[in-house]
């Protein structure tokens, strides 16, 4: 089972986690909440509650990234264990 990479909690209040995808297609890199599927494309957007949008989270290949993708495009001090 592949395991998630979570960079900590939604903060719309929904209860969710944030979830570091890729587009297998683009590479793009995003932060996704896994409740309410409201989408940033920076964690430090994510974790501040700004720039927040849901347009692009139906990508046909979206995944999640695995922590060596996190760690390798610089998001590694955002991961939590």
């Amino acid at each position: 089972m592949k395991e998630s990479v979570y960079i900590g909690d939604c903060p719309t209040g929904c209860g969710g986690w944030l979830e570091v995808l890729v587009n297998i297609e683009s590479l793009q890199y995003c932060v996704r909440c896994d409740e309410c599927l409201v989408q940033w494309k920076k964690p430090e957007d994510a974790l501040n509650f700004i720039n927040g949008y849901r347009n692009d989270c139906e990508w046909p290949d979206l995944r999640s990234a695995t922590k060596d993708e996190v760690e390798s495009i610089g998001w590694k001090e955002y991961i939590r264990e």
